[in-house]
């Protein structure tokens, strides 16, 4: 009887002893943990993505800028699968710029920098928004 006594209904409507209930309360708890930890892990990873993608344009900005009036410069030209050849770049001023679906169009130096500084504030956006799904998950 007094086996009776520490058991209740619970909601599925069987009885549980309170020991029972710790367990299964301590298993939720154990469970939203690694869900808050995957999360934490996927969002520091997306960070790390979006930042990479940053050095790389803020690279290729510079990289532009330092051809600036040069004629002929050679320049290395990935060709895939990490190959490189020798190019002569014949107009520093004039670049195609993949802008999105494949589409290819052409663009000015200047223009190219905008559109660069342009995705990198997107960018910075993505990041904000990432560090403070971060703090929120860190605060709960």
């Amino acid at each position: 009887m007094a086996k009776k006594e520490h058991e209740h209904k619970c909601e599925c409507g069987h009885e549980h002893g309170h020991e029972e209930d710790n367990n299964m309360e301590e298993q939720r708890r154990m469970l939203e943990q690694q869900i808050l930890q995957q999360k934490l892990m996927e969002i520091e990873s997306q960070l790390n993505q979006v930042e990479q993608k940053k050095q790389e344009l803020e690279m290729v900005s510079e990289s532009i800028s330092s051809l600036d009036g040069k004629t002929n410069a050679e320049i290395m030209v990935p060709i895939g699968m990490g190959v490189l050849g020798k190019a002569k770049l014949l107009d520093s001023n004039e670049f195609l710029v993949n802008i999105g679906s494949n589409i290819v169009v052409t663009k000015s130096a200047e223009e190219t920098k905008k559109l660069i500084e342009a995705q990198i504030s997107e960018l910075d956006r993505a990041r904000e928004l990432f560090e403070q799904e971060l703090q929120r998950i860190l605060t709960v």
